[in-house]
């Protein structure tokens, strides 16, 4: 298969250690900067408006559709590896970073037949861009 067919997830990055490898993502990269914006009224009706702007780092996200047994699959390695730096790597981009607070969301998607455990799941993957220059390499993370 091409090499765009495939995603691959691999962890801990550097000394990668698993591979795991999903379907083609069913909605691409989303992907956004990490700042917000609030506004606040105030006592008087004026309103005061905040920007809280990001470090700069991006935040990732795949969603993936994958059968029972691939869930299982992916559910243990996310629990392996929850706090490391990992790698993605899809259409010949690379990205590494860390999975956000709430990494995978499974939802079930119904019967599948033909796929095994004849089930099929929804998986969202968020993934929080690293900034070489401010990685930790002592401790793993």
């Amino acid at each position: 298969m091409a090499s765009n067919e495939n995603f691959r997830l691999e962890a801990p990055y550097p000394a990668l250690a698993s591979t795991m490898i999903l379907p083609r993502p069913r909605i691409g990269n989303n992907q956004g900067l990490n700042a917000s914006v609030t506004v606040l009224r105030m006592m008087d009706g004026s309103k005061r408006t905040f920007v809280t702007r990001g470090d700069g780092k991006k935040i990732h996200r795949w969603d993936f559709d994958i059968s029972r047994d691939k869930m299982e699959e992916f559910a243990d390695f996310m629990r392996r590896y929850r706090g490391n730096l990992m790698r993605a790597t899809w259409r010949g981009r690379s990205i590494v970073g860390r999975v956000s607070a709430t990494p995978i969301e499974f939802g079930g998607n119904g019967r599948a037949g033909g796929w095994p455990g004849d089930e099929a799941y929804g998986v969202t993957l968020e993934l929080r861009e690293d900034d070489p220059r401010t990685r930790d390499t002592v401790g793993g993370g």
